[in-house]
């Protein structure tokens, strides 16, 4: 039942750089979930979100302290970004000027 629930949607998994957190990414990846690996630390989060590519799942990691308001507004601004790229780029047009587009999020190239 999961599997088609979730299959190319987008989640975000906060508390994703290790642990129960990872673990629960793992899973969303495995059922076809778009992963957005999320974790205190840039570095945890984006090695955690390299082990799911590896994988061969599509994931990105992404550096977010959830008791942040400052870094929940960044996060839903950031997303919001990634959404307008890949509807760009999906629509033939340049996407994301000075960016790379990478899934599900654009970052400075």
């Amino acid at each position: 039942m999961l599997a088609g629930s979730i299959k190319g949607k987008s989640v975000i998994v906060t508390g994703a750089s290790k642990g129960i957190g990872k673990g629960i990414a793992r899973v969303f990846a495995r059922h076809g979930a778009k992963v957005l690996v999320v974790g205190r630390h840039l570095g945890p989060a984006e090695a955690a979100a390299r082990e799911l590519v590896d994988m061969g799942f599509v994931a990105s990691g992404f550096a977010a302290d959830v008791t942040s308001l400052t870094d929940m507004k960044s996060t839903r601004s950031l997303l919001a970004q990634g959404a307008q790229c890949l509807g760009e780029r999906r629509a033939g047009g340049g996407g994301c000027a000075a960016q790379e587009c990478i899934y599900p999020v654009c970052v400075r190239a």
